[in-house]
């Protein structure tokens, strides 16, 4: 839980803001629009829904990385939903369009492993009516629901699209469309009141990440990479503490992209009288000339951290730009001013040996045991090869083969 004690409240029971998102988005232009934010434990609401004949369901795939789980989720929603138009879209939509375009001129992107795992290289057993392959997609959505509400099948032939025809893909021509792009902002104060139902939140102070950590295959596309202006950030916060919530999860991929002014914004939810408690995922360096105590006083009360190891060598071979000495140091420091710590591991990066596999087990160990008000946990994950990752280009250079 965010505060010891509290047990009504966890990070976990946060809605996912693609859902926010997309919801926010769709009911500002006037769409009658109904929010599942989770499938598997939603689905008595679904029937219940489904009963009232929607004309259009979106799937979101940010939490969706599998092409079964794509396939099973559209079967079991056309079973309910026979005649509604099902569109899919989202991240691993975008990725997926982007493998297969690659796959035609480079045979990395060509193998066994890659056309089982995602989307365009086999239609079978499909049965969404469109896929949205953009990094951004809620214009494309909106124009959808648009034709089909007018009752015309233009929606079949808008850009970025594409869709199953007799066991294949059909695709739209691409065009730009994120140059001019402008997040919509969040209208908390009209959400309904089921999203804020466990007091805790997202919300998102930056988007992208300006790093290239060799492991990484996330959309890197510096237009989409930008900072929320702090006094946009403020109104949110005001809107949200006003819903009754306690706790906000900053989702960003680095907190407002690493910028150095961690004590301005804290010093301005301080003053502002922002009394949310929140979590955020940031690199330990960001920390080191910050005031830790005005950190918490704004409240902060967990900082997740993507370390990856503890080793200089390996951090070298993943291009990440970090000081394991530093690391330490940090953590340290906010573990005894009251502050949580998450530390994420990945073990078996090319170079990875016995030695350098001790080093960072050492360094858990001796956060682990670290004294202080706030704690220490941490989660390993074994390295995956990812397409679109810098590794996974220069797989052959380190007798790396096959996916993940």
């Amino acid at each position: 839980p965010p505060i010891t004690g509290d047990n009504e409240c966890s990070w976990e029971l946060a809605p996912k803001l693609n859902g926010i998102y997309l919801y926010n988005y769709l009911t500002k232009r006037g769409v009658r629009t109904a929010l599942i934010n989770n499938f598997q434990k939603e689905r008595k609401r679904f029937k219940r829904l489904a009963k009232r004949n929607p004309k259009v369901i979106a799937i979101s795939t940010t939490y969706l990385i599998q092409r079964t789980a794509i396939f099973q989720l559209v079967a079991e929603v056309r079973q309910r939903c026979p005649n509604a138009i099902i569109v899919v879209g989202g991240p691993f939509v975008e990725l997926s369009g982007r493998i297969f375009e690659r796959s035609g001129r480079d045979p990395l992107y060509n193998s066994e492993d890659v056309k089982q795992q995602f989307l365009f290289f086999d239609a079978k057993g499909d049965s969404a009516d469109l896929y949205v392959l953009s990094p951004l997609g809620e214009d494309s959505l909106y124009d959808i629901v648009q034709h089909v509400m007018a009752g015309n099948e233009l929606w079949r032939s808008l850009p970025n699209t594409a869709w199953p025809v007799e066991g294949r893909y059909q695709f739209s021509p691409r065009v730009d469309d994120v140059t001019g792009y402008k997040e919509t902002s969040i209208d908390w104060q009209n959400l309904p009141d089921e999203i804020f139902a466990h007091k805790v939140v997202p919300v998102r102070a930056s988007m992208g990440c300006p790093h290239r950590c060799h492991f990484c295959s996330f959309n890197k596309d510096h237009r989409l990479t930008h900072i929320k202006p702090l006094d946009s950030l403020i109104d949110e916060l005001r809107a949200i503490q006003k819903r009754g919530v306690k706790y906000v999860w900053f989702v960003d991929d680095n907190f407002r992209l690493g910028k150095n002014d961690i004590e301005l914004v804290c010093r301005r939810f301080v003053d502002e009288e922002i009394s949310l408690k929140w979590m955020c995922l940031m690199r330990p360096e960001t920390l080191k000339d910050v005031d830790l105590k005005l950190l918490k006083q704004a409240g902060c009360r967990e900082v997740q951290m993507g370390l990856e190891s503890a080793d200089p060598g390996i951090l070298s071979n993943m291009n990440k730009q970090s000081d394991p000495a530093l690391n330490e140091r940090i953590i340290k420091s906010l573990i005894s001013a009251g502050i949580n710590c998450a530390g994420y591991f990945i073990f078996g990066y090319p170079g990875e040996t016995d030695k350098s596999i001790e080093t960072t087990v050492a360094f858990i160990k001796r956060l682990e045991e670290q004294d202080g008000p706030g704690h220490f946990n941490w989660s390993l994950f074994p390295f995956l090869l990812g397409p679109f990752s810098p590794i996974f280009d220069q797989r052959g250079e380190h007798d790396l083969a096959g996916y993940m």
